[in-house]
């Protein structure tokens, strides 16, 4: 054998040496394990075994008890820091088991030394006790922590838990003790040993645990008083004992605040006594000093999603709300911070991630946002329930009293400072900036001179406006921008404008709670006249342009702000009568004041260009004057022509208006009132003709108009005009240029055309008498004989719409012609048309336009004292139709909904909507649609309605004889200063009522109104000729005619002959009278009679 195998098996037998010694060892180790786990299973069992034992025997005594439940948690203790599934729910069943002996030993009235409580006064157990104590409370919070409320074997377990907290935590409890002689002296050191217990139950998590615990509860079941009572019972001694330190009020923020509805489900309990526990010690106000340091509130928020941190400011509103008289007289400031604070950090949270491909998502009070921010579900479930509580908390921040106490220093501030009620005063008067301007000029804003000496806002104001200050006569009433009442009154109307739009869905409730305080309104507007000097517009106005991001001017702002939107939110809610006879707005004197402010205003905006840096506060500056604006055209309480602005001179307007210079546009867009009808209605016309020049819809030297030729039959001329001109067979380019027309009479014979359109305005007036007509039933009378569409023109089968769109067509083919017609609109039907409508539109405002009787009856529901539900209304309408009831729901299912004294103003809303928009929503679409295919949109915005109306059917002013003289065309050898036409225009002016001058114009032209602009503009203009035959005879002029005109010979004798007139061409066909009278008497029978063609 060489050396070399030997080595190799020395090698082996030294491996197997050292494998057998691993293979002993191992199996010592396996021996060891299994000795010790058997051992384990022993103690386990014999502990388990002497547990059941002693918590089973009633004669055990509290040693007894105390060793048994020693050796449990000694030895399962260990086992369970690894324990899984099966195990630890074993151990979590013993630990409850454990509680609940230890409770019921606790109950019951044994002696002291046999007892478990009892080894509190031994003194070689009592720190052993303890100790034990102490491990059962932490132990009861961990397995009350991983409980599931859903099951009721964990719900069961959680309650006793809580009940062996409740008694460990307070000596008083303890029966056996409490029985004794000396307790009262023993009591100091129990109350130690008990405090313990709470610091116990504190630092282990206790108050977590019970806040996400009752979260679950409050989510899936409902709570009883019981254990609301013992929960806040554990709540009141752990406050207690810490004293009310940060630490446990950040914890309890962060535990009970963040649950929905969480003091909404205590104060509805039948008793008080939970949230009088925790309110008899100024929760509110602890919670309050602690939040408004911005660190602790960090803390609090570190983590909390969206939804959470809504929760955490509703629960805060509620608990103020419920201590108001003392939170928020003493510390309303800091009341309104946390707010403000609260809602920015939610705004931040709802905005974190705004990547576009995350799924959007609805929430009952943000609205629309995505779904990441809203992750939280609700911050665990709870849906629309949770919700609808947290709303109601959250409106407490808006509710009356609420808002009176925020708004308490800007009453006493205008308590003696009511511009309407003191006459000696001097009223707040509004100039527009640069209003000492021309339009034209260079420089836009331009500092007023005079006026005392200055004294400004700030530092900074003084150094920004040097110009701005209040004069010496009203610096006594004038608040500055950094005072303590700006800083109060700011902060409170930034917390609502913050609300409004983080909590958008709450926007209705919100501008509700607070216009229903009586006067807050006012005292806002003299508010902002008090701070804003003399010449409001301007001071603010001023403000926007050099400092639009200070936050002094923000203040001002937001005063501003809040103080439009509330006030457009009244406006569209409240009726004539509230306005103007109850004046529930704001006195008339006031409310005059508050629309030349807002007019010079908006205006001063526009044209210095400060709309572009503040456009949220133009929008609603512009809304609410609007607002006030179209209700002045209802009802006039400003006189029209005060709200011109005087420094906007036309000439200068228009050159800037044609340069294409933006504000300009932007003005005659957005706030035309300002500028004088006349002009407007100038701008009109000069706008059409600009387009009939681009379409090439002009005669032009080089270039004839192309013309479209229709052929219309006497007895069809509806038929044959909607076929001929409606959309589908004429386009809106040829609808706007010149239309030829071809009578056929009944004989079916071609009738002669005649020059200068004449024939086509006959045959407009024809069509539009017949198609307004209400017996055809496109159209119905108001009582005030007003015409609307009628809600039942579906008779006319499928084609009543398009029917409609070809009345809408020939009406705006009307006005771009300048044709005035006799027709006149109810004024919802005129807002309809122009498209005023907008969000804060109410169709009860002009329901009075439509059924004044409806309008009465709805009043009376408003303001009905007693019990609407009495009235036996529903959400629902009938109509009858040819015989047949209609039913129409208001809403849906509102045939089922009562309407009861909380939706009375929903019901009132609904109803007028429906009889206003619904019910002729398809056949005012299709008006629309076809005037607004002749007559562009932006071109109707420059009117509102009674101006609408003015345009369509002519000028409401008398008429201006000597204007209609000079623009009169004479033919058959009249002329002007023929004898027979001195007597006419003496007639006339002299002779005539002022009715029988209307008649006399709607005898010549078919409109007793005259043209809008003057009789310049009447096309065909105004003619007359000397006629000698009847129509029927009459040849037209010819040179003996003339002849015998221009030299008064008659050729027959004309006494018994009535003027007639050619409404198509405005033609008065007038005899050659011998004698005043006779003209006199024959022009005013002929007018009354409306002989027109047919008498003579």
């Amino acid at each position: 054998m060489d050396a070399k195998a030997v080595v190799e098996k020395s090698r082996q037998a030294r491996e197997e040496r050292q494998l057998a010694k691993k293979r002993d060892k191992a199996i010592l180790l396996i021996q060891s394990q299994v000795r010790m786990y058997l051992v384990k299973c022993r103690l386990s069992n014999h502990s388990l075994a002497l547990l059941n034992e002693t918590l089973n025997n009633p004669e055990s005594d509290g040693r007894a008890a105390y060793h048994a439940i020693n050796r449990f948690l000694v030895v399962h203790g260990i086992k369970r820091l690894g324990a899984q599934g099966a195990r630890l729910v074993v151990f979590s069943n013993y630990v409850s088991v454990i509680c609940k002996f230890v409770c019921q030993s606790i109950m019951t009235s044994s002696s002291v030394k046999g007892s478990y409580t009892g080894l509190v006064l031994q003194p070689d157990m009592v720190k052993l006790w303890q100790q034990q104590v102490h491990s059962l409370v932490r132990l009861s919070i961990q397995d009350s922590a991983r409980l599931d409320i859903n099951h009721q074997v964990h719900k069961d377990l959680f309650l006793v838990y809580l009940r062996f907290a409740l008694l460990m935590t307070d000596c008083s409890c303890w029966k056996q003790l409490t029985c004794l002689k000396y307790f009262d002296s023993l009591k100091p050191g129990l109350v130690n040993v008990t405090n313990s217990f709470v610091q116990s139950y504190f630092s282990s998590g206790g108050v977590q645990c019970l806040g996400s615990r009752m979260d679950s509860y409050f989510n899936n079941t409902s709570v009883s008083e019981s254990v609301l009572s013992t929960v806040f019972t554990v709540l009141s001694r752990v406050f207690a004992v810490t004293q009310y330190r940060d630490d446990c009020l950040v914890i309890f923020c962060r535990s009970f605040l963040v649950i929905p509805g969480f003091f909404k489900k205590i104060t509805a309990l039948p008793t008080s006594k939970c949230s009088e526990m925790l309110l008899q010690n100024s929760l509110s106000m602890k919670l309050l000093n602690l939040l408004s340091l911005e660190k602790n509130l960090n803390d609090i928020c570190a983590d909390l999603d969206s939804d959470r941190l809504l929760f955490l400011l509703a629960n805060f509103v509620h608990v103020s709300y419920l201590e108001k008289g003392q939170v928020l007289s003493q510390c309303s400031a800091n009341f309104v911070d946390v707010c403000t604070l609260l809602l920015h950090k939610i705004r931040a949270k709802c905005s974190a991630n705004q990547d576009s491909s995350s799924s959007k998502f609805w929430h009952e009070i943000f609205g629309w946002i995505r779904q990441s921010s809203a992750k939280g579900g609700g911050g665990g479930g709870g849906g629309h329930l949770r919700m609808k509580d947290v709303k109601w908390q959250l409106g407490l921040l808006w509710k009356c009293d609420l808002v009176e106490h925020l708004f308490a220093s800007l009453i006493q501030i205008n308590a003696a400072n009511v511009i309407s009620n003191n006459p000696n005063q001097k009223k707040p008067s509004f100039s527009a900036a640069g209003a000492g301007e021309p339009c034209g000029s260079s420089s836009s804003v331009r500092p007023k001179s005079g006026g005392g000496g200055a004294r400004v806002a700030s530092r900074m104001l003084k150094k920004a406006f040097p110009s701005l200050g209040a004069t010496k006569a009203s610096s006594k009433c004038l608040i500055s921008l950094d005072s303590l009442e700006m800083l109060r009154i700011s902060g409170v109307c930034q917390l609502y404008l913050l609300a409004k739009e983080v909590l958008s869905q709450c926007k209705l409730e919100l501008l509700c709670g607070m216009t229903d305080l009586e006067n807050i309104l006012p005292h806002l507007f003299h508010f902002i006249l008090m701070y804003a000097s003399i010449d409001a517009s301007k001071f603010l106005t001023d403000l926007i342009i050099k400092a639009p991001d200070d936050p002094l001017s923000a203040r001002a702002f937001s005063v501003f702000t809040l103080f439009c939107e509330c006030t457009s939110y009244l406006t569209t809610i409240l009726d004539d009568i509230e306005v103007y006879e109850q004046e529930k707005l704001f006195k008339l004197p006031d409310l005059k004041i508050l629309v030349h402010f807002l007019n010079h205003f908006v205006y001063s905006l526009i044209w210095t260009g400060g709309h572009e840096k503040k456009p949220q506060m133009f929008s609603t500056a512009h809304s609410l004057l609007m607002l006030l604006v179209e209700r002045n055209y209802r009802r006039e309480f400003v006189e029209q022509e005060s709200l011109l602005i005087k420094e906007l001179k036309p000439p200068y307007f228009m050159a800037e208006y044609e340069k294409g210079v933006p504000r300009s546009k932007l003005i005659v867009d957005r706030i035309p009132h300002i500028i004088p009808h006349k002009e407007r209605v100038l701008l009109f016309r000069k706008l059409v003709n600009e387009e009939r020049a681009s379409l090439g819809l002009t005669e032009t030297s080089r270039t004839y108009p192309k013309s479209t030729l229709i052929t219309i039959r006497r007895n069809r001329i509806v038929e044959d005009g909607f076929e001929a001109l409606n959309s589908r067979n004429l386009g809106d380019a040829n609808m706007k240029g010149l239309i030829r027309v071809k009578f056929v009479n009944e004989q079916g014979l071609m009738e002669a055309g005649i020059d200068q359109d004449g024939v086509f305005k006959e045959f407009l007036e024809e069509s539009i008498k017949q198609i307004f007509n209400p017996e055809l039933n496109l159209f119905k009378l108001t009582e005030d004989q007003k015409l609307y569409p009628s809600p039942t023109s579906d008779m006319h089968g499928d084609r009543h719409i398009a029917l409609f769109e070809y009345v809408g067509r020939l009406l705006g083919k009307a006005v771009y012609e300048g044709i005035v017609v006799e027709v006149q609109f109810a004024s919802f039907f005129l807002t309809q048309l122009l498209g005023h409508h907008s969000s804060l539109y109410s169709c009860i405002d002009e329901l009075p336009s439509l059924d004044e009787q409806l309008f009465r009856s709805l009043s009376y529901v408003k303001h009905y004292a007693g019990d609407v539900g009495d009235l036996q209304l529903t959400f629902s309408v009938d109509e009858e139709v040819m015989g047949e009831v209609r039913s129409h729901d208001l809403m849906p299912g509102g045939s089922l909904e009562p309407v009861t004294n909380s939706n009375k103003i929903l019901y009132i809303h609904l109803m007028a909507y429906f009889k206003m928009d619904r019910q002729i929503k398809r056949q005012s679409n299709a008006f629309k649609k076809g005037f607004k295919s002749v007559i562009r949109p932006e071109w109707m915005a420059m009117f509102s309605g009674p101006e609408l109306q003015r345009l369509l059917s002519g000028d409401t002013a008398d008429i201006d004889i000597g204007d209609m003289r000079r623009h009169t065309q004479y033919y058959g050898g009249y002329h002007n200063s023929h004898k027979v036409i001195k007597w006419l225009w003496e007639v006339l002016e002299n002779d005539f009522t002022t009715e029988e001058r209307h008649l006399f114009l709607k005898f010549v032209t078919s409109c007793s109104k005259p043209p809008l602009l003057g009789f310049s503009y009447l096309e065909p203009p105004f003619s007359i000729r000397c006629v000698e035959v009847p129509d029927d005879s009459d040849e037209g002029d010819t040179v003996g005619s003339i002849v015998r005109g221009f030299l008064s010979l008659n050729k027959r004798e004309t006494v018994a002959r009535l003027p007639t007139s050619s409404t198509c061409f405005n033609l008065l066909k007038l005899p050659n009278y011998q004698k005043r009278s006779t003209l006199r008497d024959k022009l005013r029978t002929a007018v009354r009679s409306h002989s027109g063609f047919e008498l003579s």
